[in-house]
């Protein structure tokens, strides 16, 4: 049996982000689930509070295994909270084996813990109307 790997932790809020959509991209949910605060929410198709809520809405997602990026836009910092917003994007097939791409808006806080790593507390995840192929 192999160990697993330990996912990195964010040094910075935007990166917090990023290693979201990776994690989520490699279908790994606990890789995930690190860079979110125990008790943080997620406002999406539905709003999911706390890491089991959101490993259930994130599941899908992560199942897909569609390869998913965030382009941030801005990131407001104020001592150890922030709030970065951009766009996010997923490319892959659907289940007919037809080329499929996805995009939205989204807007994370993000807390620095007493160990200097992000996590998000409090995100908004919208997807744009429609799909684009």
């Amino acid at each position: 049996m192999t160990a697993a790997i330990t996912p990195p932790l964010a040094g910075s809020p935007d990166q917090a982000c990023r290693l979201v959509c990776d994690a989520v991209s490699d279908g790994d949910l606990d890789a995930a689930l690190v860079h979110y605060e125990a008790d943080a929410v997620i406002a999406a198709e539905r709003t999911a509070r706390g890491r089991e809520e959101i490993r259930g809405l994130l599941a899908d997602a992560a199942a897909s295994r569609m390869l998913f990026t965030v382009a941030v836009r801005r990131t407001l910092l104020a001592v150890d909270l922030a709030m970065v917003v951009g766009e996010w994007t997923s490319h892959g097939t659907d289940p007919a084996g037809k080329p499929l791409t996805r995009h939205g808006r989204y807007s994370s806080v993000v807390r620095a813990d007493a160990g200097g790593h992000w996590r998000i507390a409090v995100e908004s995840i919208q997807r744009s109307d429609g799909l684009v192929t």
